[in-house]
């Protein structure tokens, strides 16, 4: 049977009625028949550094939105109204009384109704929510039900949850178990969320944890989010703090001196000043700058027109004249027609386009096009263009269409087109329907589809359907079902698969599978495994491994360890060992020596080797010494190798 010639409608049913996870957890990723390196297991920790005891039922601050209490039952139903509540701040605070509104003892069963179904990233924020709870009240049971996880970005996260969790309730206990861990990728996650945890609470315990750990190449990382945090509730101590564990690093010092211009302007400027020349980055004087005009636009500009000429100065003025832009555009404006300093005023009227494209637009616009052409033209026009589309889109793209024709006008006119979609995307729509078909119409659709797909999807879909065709449509539909996927990869997939075989489908089909395998990949593969053979069957599944096997490498190869020896399995092993060579280079050469085609089995060997020898050639060469390879190949190979 050929794709081509049929449609996927059959596959709505499956969608529609759910699937089985048909991939056990915990399997190892290398092939059948091969010696698989397992998942490095933590060490059994002290029993006495968990504590035990029954759940104990926290009070709900409000009833809010859902109740008094939701069951588990219930909580497909809360989660849809938490979804209704609308976007940003509103979903926020619906997951924040949803989640008191679960009770303490339900934890366990809620974590399984939240595995799976619509909205899955809400279901993921619900979920890390309800794993702090419930590491900060009962953290052996949370972290036994984190680690029976397959390894994985949501394992990760899982953990990260409890541990916070229960740094808030027993820092002590917490910090104890933390370092008896065995070294690793996880521990050096966990190490980061416990050093921020630590920091919002008290910097001072945060630091003497920190100074209590052996030396690593995560401690780098680790001061950094220790100092970011301090700097936000006591910049002068984060400063100290900072000379004290000898940090340099420009983003870290760009905060502190940001957080302290609030608070004390001369102090922070001083310190500024104080800091050895090659500490006085152009991002931390930006970010001082920045802060200052908010308090004192004089002081800011002086301060920045002090410093010498250079990129550090040029990023001081431009970040202290789009600061006072916000307050007193035109004031601003006069300041910056006065520069000397041509890269500054250049940069300046980038960062403030969006500002000024706001308050006088017209101005604005007239003042870009008459800018040298160039980068820093083109992205003045492009601002001002979205910044006049969010308050006339009407009047902008009638000025965007007297630019003259090329790029400049094309990125102004694409720029309208998606910020208009936003408030009303039908009105956008039309606009989109009325440009000459081209790349140009294309892009705007696609836009003007992804922006719809937020609040109507179906609508989206629709519109799309009956007014586009060719290339504009696979795009739009390639772009609708990626958001769509994100909101309910379900329903996303129902509509894929309803669409007629052809290129406007497989864009739908690749798009809807890289949002799935993000969160939910069992179910993804439970789907692409009712495709009828052919291309889209073959090309999705290679799509989903490679998506698949960057965040869970043992689930992906659980799903492969399932296919028929052939081409299709052959070139599904091929997007596996891309995505893995790199994080496990001795079991994607195990898998890539599993490929029964010579040519692509010695390809694929082949990259993987090269791949290996850049992470560890003492391991990498044993193994090409006596592997299957030719001799002209092994001896080419090893000749590169370090």
């Amino acid at each position: 049977m050929k794709t081509g010639g049929y449609r996927l409608a059959v596959l709505a049913g499956f969608v529609a009625i759910g699937f089985g996870l048909g991939v056990l957890a915990g399997r190892g990723f290398a092939p059948v028949g091969e010696t698989r390196r397992q998942p490095a297991r933590a060490a059994r920790q002290p029993s006495h550094l968990l504590r035990t005891g029954p759940l104990r039922a926290a009070p709900l601050q409000s009833p809010g939105l859902f109740g008094a209490r939701v069951t588990p039952e219930a909580l497909d139903e809360a989660i849809s109204e938490a979804w209704a509540a609308g976007s940003g701040p509103g979903r926020a605070e619906a997951l924040r009384q949803l989640a008191e509104a679960i009770d303490p003892g339900d934890i366990r069963a809620a974590l399984r109704v939240l595995g799976k179904g619509r909205y899955p990233w809400l279901r993921s924020g619900l979920a890390e929510r309800l794993l702090e709870r419930w590491g900060g009240l009962d953290p052996k049971a949370a972290l036994a039900y984190a680690r029976t996880l397959p390894v994985s970005a949501r394992r990760s996260s899982a953990l990260r949850a409890v541990v916070a969790g229960w740094l808030g309730d027993d820092a002590q206990g917490a910090t104890a178990w933390l370092k008896a861990l065995p070294a690793g990728p996880e521990k050096n996650q966990l190490l980061q969320t416990a050093v921020g945890a630590l920091a919002n609470q008290d910097p001072n315990q945060a630091l003497q944890f920190l100074t209590s750990l052996k030396p690593a190449p995560s401690t780098a990382g680790l001061k950094r989010e220790l100092l970011q945090r301090w700097a936000q509730q006591d910049p002068s101590s984060a400063a100290a703090a900072a000379a004290s564990l000898s940090v340099h690093d420009p983003r870290v010092l760009g905060d502190i001196a940001s957080a302290w211009a609030g608070q004390d302007p001369a102090a922070a400027t001083n310190w500024f000043l104080g800091l050895p020349q090659s500490a006085r980055t152009p991002q931390a004087a930006s970010s001082l700058c920045d802060s200052l005009a908010r308090v004192d636009p004089s002081l800011a500009t002086n301060f920045a027109l002090s410093l010498p000429k250079g990129k550090a100065q040029t990023e001081a003025i431009a970040s202290a004249a789009s600061a006072w832009a916000e307050t007193d555009p035109d004031a601003a404006m006069d300041w910056v027609q006065q520069l000397t300093n041509n890269a500054a005023k250049a940069e300046v009227l980038q960062r403030m386009a969006s500002t000024w494209g706001q308050s006088e637009p017209g101005i604005a616009a007239a003042y870009a096009a008459a800018l040298e052409p160039g980068q820093a033209r083109n992205n003045v026009l492009v601002r001002v263009a979205g910044a006049w589309a969010g308050t006339d889109p009407k009047a902008a793209m009638t000025w965007a269409e007297t630019l003259d024709p090329g790029r400049d006008r094309d990125q102004a006119e694409q720029q309208i087109i998606s910020t208009w979609a936003r408030s009303d995307p039908s009105a956008a729509a039309q606009m989109v329907l009325a440009q000459p078909a081209g790349d140009l119409q294309s892009f705007m659709a696609s836009s003007v589809v992804r922006e719809w797909a937020a609040s109507d999807p179906a609508g989206a879909g629709d519109w799309a359907l009956q007014n586009l065709n060719g290339q504009a449509q696979s795009r739009a539909l390639g772009a609708l079902a990626d958001v769509w996927a994100r909101q309910s990869p379900q329903d996303a997939a129902t509509f894929a698969a309803n669409l007629p075989a052809g290129a406007a489908q497989n864009s739908a089909v690749t798009s809807v599978l890289r949002s799935w395998a993000a969160s939910d990949p069992q179910e993804a593969a439970s789907w692409v495994d009712q495709f009828p053979a052919g291309n889209l069957r073959d090309q999705s599944m290679q799509t989903l491994l490679s998506c698949w096997a960057i965040t869970d490498p043992v689930g992906a190869a659980g799903w492969l360890q399932g296919f028929d020896a052939g081409p299709v399995r052959d070139r599904a092993v091929g997007s596996f060992v891309m995505a893995t060579e790199r994080v496990d280079p001795a079991s994607a050469a195990q898998w890539a020596q599993s490929i029964g085609d010579p040519k692509q089995r010695t390809f694929w060997m082949q990259d993987v080797a090269r791949s290996w020898l850049s992470l560890d050639p003492n391991a990498a060469r044993p193994w090409i010494q006596g592997s299957g390879l030719p001799a002209a190949v092994k001896k080419r190979l090893l000749g590169a190798g370090p």
